[in-house]
């Protein structure tokens, strides 16, 4: 009968570990030395076997070496050993396994590019800010929509991270780091202020703050064009370039804790 590649176990070293492994002998846990007989010399010593890993070739085994699978399975630096030490030196290659594992890698990255296709409007630019992309949605959205595809392409696991934050909290993000990119709300030494009245010394804390004070977060919309829905009816924009007033601050939240 010919033999098949399948007829043999194959044993890889594992990159990082130098160019080659070399070892006649292990010791496990329970205190045992294991080696493998090789011969008996005439003076009646032992030479046990010495087993050379190569970086750029595979240690083939065929399955009927039953005793030298079992002493490389059990090896400490084999993951799979029962008695793994932590430290991989060499693994068993398992082409089905991680032929799979290729498998599910493209799957998953065909999935972010699917759902990052299907972005658009507000959504796509609240993404895209999560992303640490930031656009101007007054000039249209061909260029954030290429920017998210290709973030998504390379860092399909960061694209899902943010994809995945609830849509209330992606634009209440999404609207503070706009914010700070045009200028709106600042951040020095870790102080996040609107003018001269502070909002937080974080991104979560300045949320916490915004989602408390509807008329502060009105104004900050305001400043940045943002609306919430097509139905409802902008606040007259103030210059960019003009200093928040803390009177004006001030009597929207006196106002509002006076209800």
């Amino acid at each position: 009968m010919p033999i098949s590649s399948k007829d043999f176990v194959l044993f890889l070293l594992k990159p990082g570990n130098g160019g080659s492994f070399h070892f006649s002998e292990y010791k496990t846990l329970d205190g045992k030395v294991h080696r493998l007989t090789e011969t008996i010399l005439p003076d009646g010593r032992t030479k046990y076997k010495r087993f050379h890993f190569n970086i750029d070739e595979p240690f083939s085994v065929h399955k009927s070496n039953s005793e030298l699978l079992e002493f490389l399975e059990n090896h400490p630096n084999n993951p799979e050993s029962p008695w793994f030490n932590g430290s991989t030196l060499f693994y068993r290659l398992q082409p089905e396994v991680e032929s799979q594992k290729r498998i599910e890698d493209k799957l998953f990255n065909a999935k972010a590019l699917t759902l990052a296709s299907e972005l658009k409007g507000k959504r796509l630019f609240e993404v895209a800010s999560l992303c640490g992309l930031f656009f101007d949605e007054s000039e249209g959205d061909t260029l954030a929509f290429e920017a998210v595809l290709g973030f998504a392409e390379r860092n399909p696991k960061e694209f899902f991270k943010a994809y995945n934050i609830p849509n209330k909290e992606a634009r209440m993000r999404h609207l503070v780091r706009t914010a700070i990119g045009k200028g709106v709300l600042s951040n020095s030494d870790g102080v996040y202020k609107f003018g001269s009245y502070t909002l937080g010394i974080d991104e979560n804390s300045v949320i916490g703050k915004l989602s408390n004070e509807k008329e502060v977060l009105e104004m900050i919309e305001a400043r940045i064009g943002f609306v919430d829905s097509e139905t409802a009816v902008p606040q007259k924009s103030t210059s960019r370039d003009e200093e928040v007033s803390m009177s004006d601050l001030n009597k929207q939240t006196r106002t509002k804790r006076a209800q």
